[in-house]
């Protein structure tokens, strides 16, 4: 009855691991067949599992030192060949799986030593369940959700620091209990804190990748939003940032603004002056812009700006009086049209108000072009 007990409590831990390493990996085949593979190398170590506690004292099996997680490792082979993954990935998985589940049997076995230690099996058994099932369901998810995102994102540096943590973790969980089994040894006082500060190191290192992937992501993130041309920020990071003021409900005005008669710098001057025009009109109109004032550059010869509602105004005029203050190539400026809208007061939308820029932006350039033509 006793090694029936002892093997329940051994094919609990071994379903938690298996069911959260297996959720948590790439299969090469299906659950079905996956599960078959595994069922036949679970029935060898019941076998090998029974054959040893035949012969061994029965003071040494049942003390619950978790010698027998030892032989578990076994199931890194079938599953190094189930699951499609880099195989550093099916150990960090498998060896965070057995954090839970070691430190799950560790406080079970000690609050039922606590309890009785005459049937410390049973009560092991039935408090590592009464843990399984008011705790499963929260690492299962940490696991599938957070867990595995992480871990197949990392670069291969950082994933190798993770698999060594968790195995270290691992390994002074289960040296932990066997020092509370059969108290401390040379050999446990020199490990446990080796393994400690390995841990500590490779945590620092571990957190010290992520910041610098962060860094990285950030720094690319400020790519993406920036016209390589004149530095200024592009659509995306206009879109984002009237989005943002209108979900804080800022007071704010928007300008669009587009260039006269552009396609004649191309034309008679070619692109690369037509490149330096644009350059000039971006360096010459920061020189005027607020300090809470974003300027953007949408498109070819496209500028908004989105600026306090008191400035609005004043902006529409310096770009009515516009002129470079360096002419590029000595080509002097054509002129442009703007148009505004003001939020909340006229649009609440961004799409609204970028249309209603636009439009009266479009009605001034008409006129311009009706008095040519005149």
């Amino acid at each position: 009855m006793l090694l029936f007990i002892k093997i329940l409590l051994v094919l609990q831990m071994l379903a938690a691991n298996m069911h959260l390493t297996l959720k948590s990996s790439r299969l090469k085949k299906g659950m079905r067949a996956t599960l078959g593979v595994l069922f036949f190398v679970t029935l060898l170590f019941i076998a090998a599992f029974y054959a040893v506690a035949s012969v061994v004292p029965k003071g040494y099996l049942f003390n619950g030192d978790g010698l027998y997680l030892v032989f578990t490792l076994v199931y890194y082979i079938p599953l190094r060949f189930l699951t499609d993954q880099p195989a550093r990935n099916t150990l960090t998985i498998m060896a965070t799986a057995w954090v839970y589940t070691i430190f799950i049997y560790i406080i079970s076995h000690r609050i039922a030593y606590q309890i009785d230690p005459d049937n410390l099996q049973l009560n092991s058994l039935i408090i590592q369940t009464a843990f399984y099932l008011i705790t499963y369901s929260t690492y299962f998810r940490f696991m599938s959700e957070k867990f595995i995102y992480t871990i197949r994102n990392m670069d291969k540096l950082s994933v190798n620091i993770l698999m060594t943590l968790s195995i270290s973790t691992v390994s002074i969980l289960f040296l932990m209990n066997f020092s509370y089994v059969y108290g401390h040894s040379l050999f446990s006082e020199m490990v446990e804190p080796t393994l400690l500060i390995l841990i500590s190191t490779l945590s620092l290192q571990l957190a010290s990748s992520f910041v610098k992937s962060s860094k990285d992501a950030e720094s690319i993130g400020r790519r993406v939003r920036r016209d390589p041309l004149t530095r200024l920020g592009n659509r995306e990071a206009m879109m984002e940032d009237v989005t943002r003021r209108i979900s804080r409900d800022e007071v704010f005005g928007l300008i669009f603004a587009d260039l006269d008669q552009f396609k004649q710098i191309n034309d008679n001057y070619g692109h690369q002056a037509g490149d330096d025009y644009l350059v000039a009109f971006a360096n010459t109109a920061r020189t005027f812009l607020g300090q809470k004032d974003r300027f953007y550059r949408i498109s070819g010869d496209e500028f908004v700006v989105v600026c306090d509602f008191d400035n609005c105004d004043a902006l529409m005029k310096r770009f009515d009086d516009f002129q470079f203050l360096n002419n590029p190539r000595g080509i002097e400026f054509l002129g442009l049209s703007t148009g505004h809208a003001l939020y909340p007061k006229e649009e609440r939308d961004v799409v609204d108000l970028l249309t209603k820029a636009d439009e009266r932006m479009y009605q001034v350039k008409k006129v311009k072009h009706r008095n040519q033509v005149n």
